[in-house]
């Protein structure tokens, strides 16, 4: 069963990292071209970066709907980490080794010498790290790659609980999240996830925990008032990302947990159950970038990156070779007087974004995942204890 909800949120959640980093860029370019203008995207999108947080609900609220009352074994923790992995590491693999060849032709390595230096990292375990997405001391080759870190160590785990029967298996994870709850509260966290103990006591395992309680109260019917749950979820994500003061620390550990990660879950608990009672319609469009949210998510950073470093130099050339006038080739300068140039810079960022993000879900994810999927139903065929994903219950309230 697909969730047009799911992939409504997931498209939302991709949708406002991209902003986040379009403000980043656009501040860059004003400030390249020597001018003192406030971005034009703002506000909220300041806080577009919790869009990583709904991820994480998201996310534990998929691999819970999805993996349900699979009985305990082997072959099920099998087929489910072959799964992930597949869908994890075949497109990070393409856009961070994307990001290393650029590296090396541009500076001679193929990582971030001066950011290892400072760090004191040896370059080779950072690109052992970066490949298998293991923690380390500073960002993976590609910056986003850090989130990827915590979603693999929560499949890891989750792994583990599909050795055992369900009613244990919820168990398990109520007990996780009183360790994680405990761990943290006694200093074992960090704002970012530099070792194995930072990243299993990691705030962050907790916006994962919170989606995947909304799964088991979603599937076992209890779905009380979900239009008031949605509205009430959004309301205060939005509320949050309007008023909330980045507070280094704070922020990257348990602040964004609370500001960020408790809404969502309400959010993405009141939309899925109104969608599996079929009150929910998606807004058109926003299911297919849900569909290639992930693809967005990992190639952005390059597009974003390219347009920044593109769109002077071409303005310049086209001004001086090709006979462009000036005002239009100032739509290429951002910060000129007026707000076409921010516009255009939008408007285009957006496009060349979400262009990239379908064409890699459809030439090379897509065909990645049904290739996976159908070795993964060789390796683990004929078996009884498969994944087997919950029935929805009705209703009970």
């Amino acid at each position: 069963m697909k969730l047009q909800s799911v992939q409504s949120l997931r498209a939302l959640a991709a949708l406002m990292v991209l902003l986040f980093h379009l403000i980043a860029i656009e501040t860059d370019m004003i400030a390249h071209g020597g001018h003192t203008e406030a971005p034009m995207i703002g506000g909220l999108f300041e806080n577009g970066y919790a869009g990583v947080d709904l991820f994480f609900v998201l996310s534990g609220f998929i691999i819970v709907f999805v993996t349900g009352r699979s009985p305990p074994g082997r072959y099920p923790i099998g087929s489910f980490l072959f799964a992930r992995a597949a869908r994890i590491y075949a497109p990070w693999w393409l856009f961070a080794g994307t990001m290393a060849l650029y590296l090396y032709v541009a500076y001679g390595v193929p990582w971030d010498a001066e950011q290892l230096s400072s760090l004191g990292t040896s370059p080779f375990y950072h690109l052992f790290a970066s490949v298998f997405l293991l923690p380390q001391n500073g960002f993976p080759v590609l910056n986003v790659g850090w989130t990827l870190v915590h979603e693999m160590h929560f499949y890891a785990i989750f792994a583990l609980l599909l050795a055992v029967p369900y009613r244990l298996r919820v168990l398990g994870l109520v007990a996780w999240a009183g360790a994680v709850l405990a761990g943290g509260l006694a200093g074992l966290a960090q704002p970012y996830a530099s070792s194995v103990v930072s990243l299993f006591f990691s705030p962050h395992t907790l916006e994962f925990l919170m989606g995947a309680f909304a799964a088991l109260l979603v599937v076992n019917g209890v779905r009380p008032l979900p239009g008031l749950m949605a509205i009430a979820g959004l309301f205060a994500l939005l509320l949050a990302m309007v008023f909330h003061e980045l507070q280094p620390e704070w922020t990257l550990s348990w602040g964004r947990v609370i500001w960020f990660g408790i809404p969502s879950a309400v959010l993405t608990y009141g939309l899925v159950s109104l969608d599996v009672e079929g009150r929910f319609r998606s807004l058109p469009g926003l299911s297919a970038i849900g569909d290639w949210s992930y693809a967005i998510y990992l190639s952005h950073i390059l597009v974003l990156a390219a347009i920044k470093r593109s769109y002077f130099a071409f303005a310049n050339l086209s001004e001086a070779y090709l006979g462009v006038p000036p005002w239009a080739a100032d739509l290429l300068r951002v910060g000129v007087p007026g707000p076409l140039d921010n516009l255009f810079l939008l408007v285009s960022a957006m496009i060349a974004c979400l262009f990239v993000g379908w064409a890699t879900h459809r030439f090379f994810e897509f065909p990645i995942l049904k290739a996976s999927g159908r070795l993964r139903g060789k390796l683990f065929s004929g078996r009884a204890d498969g994944l087997t994903p919950q029935p929805i219950r009705a209703m009970v309230w």
